[in-house]
């Protein structure tokens, strides 16, 4: 009598790069003890020694660490195993195994992977994309159009043949094509329109960013050239002398100019100028006759958000760049231009939703 029959080996059994969950266990660990030793480094020197502790310095060296726990929570929610079966979809989690049947999928896209993790594998080449990077997800969903799976090419170096064999069980099962190849390329070049929109925008609201920190350096500096050349100094009482939040010396004062109006500030001080005030009741304070309410201290004083000419030259540089990059790709990407190639037979441009030709 013949034994119980075997199941048949899955079609395709296909293991995820960076499978392994001991890597995603291991950035979560060392990021969150980084995270927490650093904030505790940091406020036991503040309880130390008040002051000397720089709150930007701080937050730039622990920012690594947020993006090492986030791939780590990454690697272990995605897939670590793939097996094509005749019954379904078998996916194979850090939190459990899924079984999606083929009956249940009534669609299936394939789009460019836009997603932020798309990023954080190294990306096979495309063999028909003359060197391009592949960023692709394959999108399962069911009746009520609910994503039910998705998976992505940084996951899976074998995912072409993947993909042919999910929509081949899932055309099977169905008994009709689960797949509209003209229907993702018109919701691709619908989106590409879109994100072009949003790219001359961005575009253009940095050229006015651009254009206002560029004047606004060049009247600040008139007015410092003003208040050297015709500026009146007067005696201001000195009616606030503090140390802001134990870590920026400020003071408060007011003055009266010649047509009897008073005017008052608020400033922060190098700490130097600011120890010479501490039992001070003046200030020297310079105004401009022409308009009095234009003042500031004599010495000690740096207006902030300044920029150097070199820094202004760099922001001139980079004010002509990134935003002529966002508006000629934003605007390639209104006219359904994916992309620009330059190879032997010259210069071509490859539409959105298509695959240059190799």
């Amino acid at each position: 009598m013949p034994g119980p029959h075997a199941p048949d080996p899955p079609a395709l059994d296909l293991t995820a790069k960076h499978a392994s969950p001991w890597l995603g266990w291991g950035l979560i660990a060392l990021g969150a003890t980084l995270l927490v030793g650093g904030f505790g480094l940091a406020v036991l020197v503040g309880l130390l020694s008040p002051g000397s502790v720089n709150p930007g310095l701080v937050g730039s060296t622990l920012v690594p660490t947020v993006f090492m726990i986030i791939a780590g929570v990454y690697m272990l929610s995605g897939p670590r195993r793939v097996l094509v079966t005749d019954d379904g979809l078998v996916i194979v989690k850090a939190a459990g195994t899924r079984r999606i049947p083929w009956g249940a999928v009534a669609s299936v896209r394939i789009a460019k992977d836009e997603s932020l993790s798309s990023g954080w594998h190294t990306k096979p080449k495309n063999p028909a994309g003359k060197g391009r990077l592949d960023h692709r997800v394959l999108v399962m969903r069911d009746e009520s159009k609910r994503a039910i799976a998705k998976l992505r090419s940084t996951r899976f170096a074998e995912f072409d043949a993947l993909a042919d064999e999910i929509e081949l069980r899932c055309d099977v099962a169905r008994g009709a094509p689960t797949r509209d190849v003209d229907d993702e390329r018109s919701a691709a070049v619908r989106k590409a329109r879109v994100m072009g929109v949003v790219g001359i925008a961005c575009g253009l609201a940095l050229v006015y960013g651009v254009f206002w920190l560029i004047t606004s350096e060049l009247d600040a500096r008139k007015i410092d050239k003003a208040l050297e050349e015709t500026g009146v100094v007067v005696q201001a009482e000195l009616t606030d002398h503090r140390m802001h939040n134990g870590i920026a010396p400020r003071v408060e004062y007011r003055f009266t100019d010649p047509a009897g109006e008073e005017h008052d500030n608020d400033v922060m001080l190098d700490r130097a100028a600011w120890r010479d005030l501490e039992n001070a009741r003046t200030i020297p304070v310079v105004y401009l006759p022409a308009d009095p309410s234009v003042h500031r201290p004599v010495t000690g004083y740096s207006e902030p958000n300044r920029s150097s000419d070199r820094m202004l030259i760099m922001i001139g540089i980079a004010g002509v760049l990134v935003p002529g990059f966002l508006l000629v790709a934003g605007t390639l990407q209104v006219f359904g231009i994916d992309g620009v190639h330059l190879d032997k037979s010259g210069l071509r441009f490859s539409r959105v939703g298509e695959t240059p030709e190799g």
